[in-house]
């Protein structure tokens, strides 16, 4: 049992801080991405309501 123990214990691995690390920048750099492809949805909505907006008032003069 002992050898089993020093085996796992000698293994390199992440420390938490550094897991927890890793973790917050990922977030960050997620939810920047998701602030951008909604705002790039919003205005590819927002255009094409402008165009139709423009349709209307084209064929109403």
């Amino acid at each position: 049992m002992k050898y089993f123990s020093k085996k796992i214990l000698s293994k390199p691995a992440f420390t938490l801080v550094e897991v927890m690390t890793a973790l917050s920048i990922l977030a960050l750099i997620s939810s920047s991405v998701l602030v951008v492809i909604n705002r790039c949805v919003v205005s590819g909505a927002d255009s094409a309501l402008r165009m139709q907006a423009f349709e209307v008032a084209r064929e109403n003069i």
